[in-house]
C-alpha cells in the first residue's frame, strides 16, 4: 500500500499539469480568434461610420467623397432613407442637378412624416433643383449605330428614328444646348436649342446623310478678274467655291496685266480648304532685269562689229576674188 500512495500521487499531479495546459492553449486560442475578428471587421465599416464620414466630407467641401460615402452607407442600410437627401445634397452641390433631382424625389417618396419635418423647406428646395433640369428628345432622320450624339456636355450612344429623352443640368434656369452628331459613317448640321429647366421637353430632330470624303476648296482672288483654274481646268473668276476629292491638287491664277500664280495643295477627306490670292502687277519691260542685260549684250555686240570693222585691213585692189586676167564667162558687147 506504501508503494502504491506515491503512484497515485503522480498521476493526480500529472493530470493538474494537463488541465493547465489545456487552459493555456484554450486562452490563446480565444485571443487569436479576438485579434482576427477585429483585425477581419477593422477596414469594414459599419454604415454608421460611412454616414458620419460623408458628413465630414460634405463640410470639407469634398463632395465626391462625400457621395461615395453615402452610396456605400446606403448599401449596408437601405432603411436610412435620410441618405437619399444626403445623396441629392451631394449631387446638388457637384453641379449634377438631374441626379440630385432623383435623390430628392426618392426621399420625399420613402421618408416618414417626421424625418421630412426636419427639412421645412424640402418642397422649395426640389423646385429649385427641377428648374435646373432641362429635358430634350432626341432623334435622327435614320438610325445611326455606329456614332455619338453629344448634348452639351452629355453623351448618347447611338441614335434613332425613335425620340430618346435626356435630362441635362442647366448652368441657369434657362440656357441655349448645342446638339451635335460624331460619326465616321454619317453627317448631320448641329443644332443649337432654347431650353428652359423644368419645362416641357424639347425636341430635337437631326437631319442625318451618309459622310461624304469630298471636301469644300473655296478661292478668293484679287482682282476680281482674275480666272481660276483648278488642276487645270478654269473654274471662272473670283470667288469659287467647288468640291474636290481628297489628295493632291493645284490651283492656278492669272489675269492680264499682272503676275500669274500656282499654289499646290492636299485637300483631306472631308475637310475645307480656302485660299486668298492676290496677284501683284506686271511691271513694264524696262524695269525687267532681262531687258538691261540683253540691252547690254546688244551694245556690246555693237561695239565689238564696229571695232572689228574698224581694224579690218584693207584688201589691195590687184587682188580681188577673181585672178586677173582670168575670164569666168563671156564678155557682152554693146
Amino acid at each position: 500500500m506504501d508503494r502504491a500512495l506515491p503512484r497515485d500521487e503522480d498521476r493526480l499531479a500529472s493530470g493538474r499539469r494537463l488541465i493547465r495546459r489545456l487552459r493555456a492553449v484554450t486562452s490563446a486560442l480565444a485571443l487569436a480568434l479576438a485579434t482576427l475578428s477585429s483585425s477581419a471587421f477593422a477596414g469594414d465599416p459599419s454604415a454608421e461610420e460611412l454616414k458620419s464620414r460623408g458628413n465630414q466630407a460634405m463640410m470639407e467641401l469634398n463632395y465626391a467623397e462625400a457621395l461615395s460615402a453615402y452610396r456605400s452607407a446606403l448599401a449596408k442600410n437601405p432603411s436610412d432613407v435620410a441618405l437619399h437627401y444626403n445623396i441629392g445634397r451631394a449631387h446638388q452641390a457637384r453641379g449634377d442637378y438631374a441626379a440630385a433631382l432623383d435623390a430628392l424625389l426618392e426621399f420625399e417618396q420613402k421618408a416618414p412624416a417626421e424625418t421630412k419635418a426636419k427639412v421645412p423647406s424640402l418642397g422649395q428646395l426640389i423646385a429649385d433643383v427641377k428648374s435646373r433640369v432641362g429635358e430634350l428628345t432626341v432623334h435622327c432622320s435614320t438610325d445611326v449605330t455606329s456614332g455619338t450624339v453629344l448634348v452639351d456636355t452629355t453623351r448618347l450612344e447611338g441614335c434613332s428614328v425613335a425620340p430618346k429623352k435626356v435630362r441635362i443640368s442647366l448652368a441657369s434656369k434657362s440656357a441655349v444646348v448645342e446638339v451635335r452628331l460624331e460619326s465616321s459613317a454619317f453627317e448631320a448640321p448641329s443644332l443649337k436649342v432654347n431650353v428652359e429647366g423644368g419645362g416641357p421637353p424639347v425636341d430635337v430632330a437631326l437631319a442625318v446623310s451618309p459622310r461624304t470624303t469630298a471636301g469644300i476648296l473655296r478661292v478668293q482672288a484679287t482682282p476680281a478678274i482674275a480666272v481660276i483654274s483648278v488642276d487645270g481646268s478654269p473654274k471662272g473668276n473670283s470667288p469659287v467655291e467647288l468640291s474636290l476629292p481628297p489628295g493632291s491638287h493645284v490651283v492656278d491664277v492669272h489675269a492680264d496685266g499682272h503676275e500669274s500664280t500656282r499654289v499646290p495643295f492636299v485637300m483631306e477627306a472631308g475637310g475645307k480648304k480656302e485660299l486668298s490670292l492676290t496677284l501683284e502687277k506686271t511691271p513694264p519691260i524696262t524695269k525687267r532685269w532681262w531687258f538691261w542685260a540683253g540691252a547690254g549684250a546688244a551694245v556690246a555686240g555693237i561695239a565689238t562689229a564696229a571695232v572689228i570693222l574698224i581694224v579690218q585691213p584693207e584688201q589691195e585692189s590687184s587682188k580681188g576674188t577673181i585672178d586677173p586676167g582670168v575670164i569666168r564667162a563671156p564678155l557682152a558687147t554693146f
